[in-house]
Parts: structure tokens; C-alpha cells; sequence
């Protein structure tokens, strides 16, 4: 039997080599609440209001104080103001919403993160500043 007893075993289910670390990103603003899993269509409209029949219907797939994750056939630009419209059991949500990211799902359509918006344009939860880079101090 060539080979027979040569595996060697795992090594506290890490297989040998540990994975590196992940370097913190300084552009990455930490979440200010907490996301709750939800599973409910909404509709869209690619406008700041509900005018007219809505333009896409998407998934929903989470949602927080501040926003709201949505799955969609199509990437969205960053910064689109929209207007989002769902009902879930005793929730009904309506809100302008603005594109914070849209990344692919390799082959599955997207993922859209959107925060919630004031009725003035502003984000609903205030986001914490954004860290001071080291090579942007003044000198």
C-alpha cells in the first residue's frame, strides 16, 4: 500500500497553518446599532418619493435602527436617494433611504446597504466619525 499512514493529523482543527489576521480597515465606521435578520419584499422607488408604481422590488435581509440590507438583480449607485416601502406582520415601513454601498454576490445579484433618512435628507442615526488617518496629521 503506497502512501498508507502518511496523512498527518489535524492539528486542533487548524490544518497547519493559522489564518493572518485581519488588518482593521481606518476607513470602516463602526456600526451604531445593532442589525436584526429579517426576510420580507419591499418596494422601491430609485427617487426620493413613492411617485408613480415602484421601480424594483428587493429583498430585504436586514435591518437596524439606521438602515436596512437589501438583495437586489441589480448593482445601485452610491449616494442614489431612494424611497423604500414594506410591511412585515404588524411593521409597516416607509422611508427615504440613502445607497451607502452595492457589492456583487458573484453570480446572485446584489447586496445594497442603505441608511434610513430625515425627512430633511439627513441620516436618521448620526454616524460616528470616521478615525483620523496617521498621514493626515499636520505636520
Amino acid at each position: 500500500m503506497s502512501g498508507a499512514g502518511t496523512a498527518k493529523p489535524p492539528m486542533n482543527g487548524q490544518h497547519g497553518m493559522k489564518p493572518a489576521a485581519a488588518k482593521p480597515d481606518p476607513t470602516k465606521v463602526e456600526r451604531s446599532s445593532k442589525r436584526d435578520k429579517l426576510v420580507v419584499m419591499a418596494d422601491v422607488w430609485l427617487r426620493p418619493t413613492p411617485e408613480g408604481p415602484p421601480d424594483k422590488q428587493m429583498l430585504v435581509f436586514n435591518i437596524s435602527l439606521g438602515g436596512v440590507g437589501l438583495r437586489s438583480n441589480t448593482s445601485i449607485n452610491k449616494d442614489t436617494i431612494a424611497f423604500i416601502r414594506f410591511t412585515a406582520g404588524p411593521i409597516h415601513l416607509e422611508s427615504r433611504v440613502r445607497v451607502c454601498w452595492s457589492r456583487s454576490r458573484e453570480g446572485m445579484g446584489y447586496e445594497v446597504g442603505c441608511e434610513f433618512l430625515t425627512a430633511d435628507g439627513k441620516p436618521l442615526i448620526p454616524r460616528p466619525e470616521k478615525p483620523a488617518s496617521e498621514d493626515k496629521k499636520t505636520k
